[in-house]
C-alpha cells in the first residue's frame, strides 16, 4: 500500500502519472487497471488521455456507491482508527496525523492479512519476508545523535525526541523536536 497526501485534488493527475513511472521503474510493472470513484480529480481529459496511451484502464464505480470500492473504504477506515488511536495513546499532537498515517500504512504492509491467506503486503510484492525487528510505537521517545558540532566532551551527544515513523531511503527513523 502506498500512500500520497495532496493539498489540492488537481494534483492527482501528476501522483498517479508520477506512481505509475515509480512502478515501471523500479518493479518494472505496468498496471492494466484504476478503479475511482466519479470525482473530477479522476475525470479530466488529461488523465483520461494519458492512461489511453499506456493502455491502464479507468474503471469508474456508479455514483453514490463507495460499497463497489469497499477495500479501499475499508482500508482508509482501518488506516484512520489506528492513526487516531496512535494520536491519542501517545499525547501526539494532532498535526502530525500524517506522519502517524504513513506509519499506519508501514506497519499494514509488514503485517499478515486474511485477504492474502495470512501473508503480509510487502512479501506479496517482493517476494521476500519483512524484517520487522527494528519496529517501534509511533511516539515512544527516541534518542537522535548530534554530529557535526563541535561539543565539549561534557554535553550531550544526542537529544530525546518523539519517534513518528521511518524514512523509506536511508535506513533513519523520522522524529518530531518538539
Amino acid at each position: 500500500m502506498a500512500i500520497e497526501f495532496l493539498k489540492t485534488k488537481n494534483q492527482t493527475t501528476n501522483k498517479i502519472k508520477g506512481y505509475v513511472a515509480y512502478l515501471e521503474c523500479q518493479y518494472g510493472m505496468q498496471p492494466k487497471a484504476f478503479r475511482a470513484d466519479n470525482g473530477g480529480e479522476y475525470v479530466n481529459n488529461d488523465l483520461v488521455n494519458w492512461s489511453e496511451s499506456k493502455g491502464i484502464k479507468f474503471k469508474y464505480t456508479a455514483p453514490h456507491s463507495p460499497e463497489q470500492n469497499g477495500v479501499a473504504k475499508r482500508m482508509n477506515h482501518t488506516l484512520v482508527e489506528l492513526m487516531c488511536a496512535m494520536l491519542i495513546a501517545r499525547n501526539v499532537p494532532t498535526f502530525l496525523w500524517p506522519e502517524a498515517v504513513m506509519h499506519t500504512a508501514y506497519l499494514r504492509n509488514r503485517t499478515h492479512t486474511w485477504a492474502l491467506d495470512r501473508s503480509t503486503l510487502l512479501k506479496s510484492w517482493c517476494g521476500k519476508r519483512p524484517n520487522v525487528s527494528h519496529l517501534q510505537e509511533f511516539g515512544s521517545p527516541v534518542w537522535i545523535l548530534t554530529e557535526g558540532q563541535n561539543l565539549s566532551k561534557l554535553e550531550p551527544k544526542s537529544e530525546q525526541h518523539i519517534f513518528v515513523g521511518f524514512s523509506d531511503g536511508p535506513k533513519a527513523v523520522r522524529y518530531y523536536n518538539r
